[in-house]
C-alpha cells in the first residue's frame, strides 16, 4: 500500500470517527440538558452493563475476521466460505448473549430497575451482528462507511430533537442511541452482498474457537478497566456522579478512538505484509502510523487539558462543572491508551501474538478494578480518572517491554525527533490559550480562537521544525512518492 493510500485511508477512517465528536457535541448538550444528570446517569449506566453483555455476543470476531480476512479477499470463494462461517459463529455467541442478559435480570434486584432502558439498548447487540461491518474493514472500503456514518448520523439527531423534550423522554432517548446501530446493519446487509454473498454455514469451530476466545479475553480485560470505572460509580455514588463522569469519560474516549482510526485502518494490511514476509514494507507502514498517532495525540492532549473547563461547560452546560478535573486527568493517559493501542494492534496482531495482549491487559484490568476500590472511596469520580490514567500507562509498558525482541521494527531514533518537534510545535497552545482566555467575549468565540489559533501555530511551528510526520503526511495526498521512499 502506497502512503497515498495508507492516508487516505487513515483520513477518512478519522473523519468517520470525527463524526462520534461532532455528533455528541450536538446531542449531549441537548440530552443532559432535557435529561438531567439522573436520568442521563441511569443510560449511561445501563449502557456500561450492555458493553458487557455485547462483549458476550462480539467475542473476539472482529478483530479475528478482520486479520483473517485479509488472506483471503482476493479469492471470491474463500472469502465467501470464511465469512459465512465467522456470520454463523457470530449468531449463536449473540444467543448466548441474550440468554446471559435475561439470566441477569432474573437475578440482580439492582439492575431489575433498569429492565427497560437494557432491554431497548440490547437491541444493538443483534444489530452489530447482523451488520458485518468487518467485511467492510476487509475490504477496506472506508468511503462507503464514511458516507453511511454521516447519513446514519443525520437520520439520528432528527429523532432526538423530534422525540425527546422533557426528563421522562430518557427511555426514548436510549432508543434512539441504538438507532445508529440498526440503520448501519440494514444498509450494510445491502452493501457487502455485493462483495461477498455470505450466508449461514456450519463453521469449523475447532479452527476458529482459540484464536476467538484469545481475543475475546482481551477484549474483556479492555473493557473491564475502560468502563469499570462507570459501573462501579454507579455502584457506590449513584446516577448522578456517573452522569458527571460520563461526559468526561465519553469526551476522552472519542478522542481516543479518533486518534486511534489512524491505526486501525492498516492491522490488515500489516497482517498481509507479515504473512509475504515483507519486513521492510511492515517496519515503513508501522513506524508511519506510529509518528502519525504521535503528531495528533500530543496537540489534541495538551490542547483538551487547557481547554477542559470549555469542553464541560459547552457540551454538557454548568451543572457538569466537576467533571472538569477528571477529564483534565483523563486526557493525560490519551498518550498511554495510543501507544499501547498501537503496539496491541499493530504489532501484536498482525504477529499472532493475541496472547500477549490477552495476559499484558489481564494485568491492567486487575490494576485498574483494584485502584478504583482504593481511589473512588477516597476521591470520588476524580480517584476513576487516576485509575484509568494508571492502568493504561501500565499495559503501555507491560506491552513495550513484551516486544523487546521486535523492537528492531521502529526506528527509535526518528521517532524520537518526531516526538521532540511535536512536543516544541505544542508550546505556543499555552501562550493561545491564556491569552485568548483574558478577552471579555462569548465562551464559544473564545473556544473557537483557541482552537484555531492553537492550530495555526502548531501547524507552522511543525513546519518550521520540517516535522517528518507533518511533511510526509501531507504529501501523501499531493504527489505520488518515488519508488525509493515508498520502499
Amino acid at each position: 500500500m502506497s502512503a497515498k493510500n495508507v492516508n487516505k485511508n487513515m483520513l477518512l477512517n478519522m473523519f468517520k470517527t470525527i463524526l462520534s465528536i461532532v455528533f455528541p457535541l450536538i446531542t449531549y448538550p441537548y440530552a443532559t440538558r432535557v435529561l438531567g444528570a439522573v436520568n442521563f446517569g441511569k443510560v449511561s449506566f445501563a449502557q456500561s452493563i450492555i458493553s458487557y453483555i455485547a462483549l458476550i455476543a462480539a467475542l473476539g470476531i472482529s478483530n479475528y475476521a478482520i486479520r483473517e480476512g485479509g488472506y483471503y479477499r482476493s479469492d471470491n470463494e474463500k472469502i465467501k466460505r470464511f465469512a459465512s462461517e465467522i456470520f454463523t459463529f457470530n449468531l449463536g455467541s449473540t444467543v448466548i448473549a441474550y440468554v446471559v442478559l435475561l439470566a441477569l435480570l432474573i437475578i440482580s434486584s439492582n439492575l431489575k430497575l433498569y429492565t427497560n432502558v437494557l432491554i431497548i439498548q440490547s437491541l444493538s447487540i443483534i444489530f452489530v451482528t447482523v451488520g458485518v461491518d468487518w467485511l467492510n474493514v476487509i475490504y477496506e472500503d472506508y468511503l462507503y462507511i464514511t458516507i453511511r456514518s454521516i447519513v446514519v448520523h443525520i437520520i439520528t439527531l432528527g429523532f432526538l430533537f423530534l422525540f425527546v423534550h422533557t426528563p421522562d423522554d430518557y427511555i426514548l432517548y436510549a432508543a434512539i442511541s441504538v438507532i445508529n446501530n440498526g440503520a448501519i446493519a440494514v444498509a450494510n446487509l445491502f452493501h457487502v452482498r455485493k462483495e461477498c454473498k455470505f450466508a449461514i454455514r456450519k463453521p469449523n469451530i475447532k479452527r476458529h474457537i482459540k484464536p476467538i476466545l484469545v481475543l475475546f479475553s482481551n477484549n474483556l480485560a479492555v473493557s473491564i478497566y475502560t468502563n469499570a470505572d462507570i459501573t462501579m460509580t454507579g455502584w457506590f455514588f449513584g446516577d448522578y456522579y456517573v452522569g458527571l463522569y460520563t461526559i468526561a469519560s465519553r469526551i476522552y474516549t472519542i478522542l481516543k478512538q479518533v486518534i486511534a482510526a489512524a491505526y486501525s485502518v492498516t492491522v490488515t494490511r500489516l497482517t498481509e505484509y507479515h504473512n509475504q514476509g515483507n519486513v521492510q514494507e511492515f517496519k515503513l507502514l508501522l513506524n508511519q502510523v506510529i509518528n502519525n498517532l504521535i503528531l495528533l495525540c500530543l496537540p489534541i492532549t495538551i490542547g483538551g487539558f487547557f481547554t477542559s473547563d470549555y469542553i464541560i461547560r459547552i457540551i454538557a452546560g454548568d451543572e457538569f462543572v466537576d467533571a472538569i478535573v477528571p477529564l483534565r486527568v483523563l486526557l493525560c493517559t490519551l498518550p498511554f491508551a495510543v501507544i499501547g493501542g498501537a503496539l496491541a494492534y499493530c504489532m501484536n496482531l498482525p504477529l499472532r501474538r493475541e496472547n500477549i495482549n490477552l495476559k499484558c491487559t489481564s494485568v491492567s484490568a486487575i490494576v485498574n478494578i483494584a485502584l478504583n476500590a482504593i481511589l473512588m472511596p477516597r476521591l470520588n469520580i476524580l480517584g476513576a480518572a487516576i485509575a484509568t490514567l494508571l492502568s493504561e500507562a501500565t499495559v503501555s509498558i507491560i506491552l513495550f517491554i513484551s516486544l523487546r525482541k521486535w523492537h528492531n521494527l521502529l526506528d527509535f531514533k526518528n521517532i524520537g525527533i518526531n516526538t521532540l518537534k511535536t512536543i516544541l510545535a505544542c508550546v505556543p497552545i499555552v501562550p493561545v490559550y491564556y491569552t485568548i482566555n483574558a478577552l471579555e467575549t462569548k465562551m464559544m468565540i473564545r473556544f473557537g480562537l483557541i482552537v484555531f489559533l492553537s492550530a495555526i501555530a502548531f501547524t507552522a511551528v511543525s513546519i518550521v521544525l520540517k516535522n517528518d510526520a507533518l511533511i510526509g503526511f501531507v504529501e501523501g495526498f499531493r504527489s505520488k512518492k518515488s519508488k525509493k521512499e515508498e520502499m
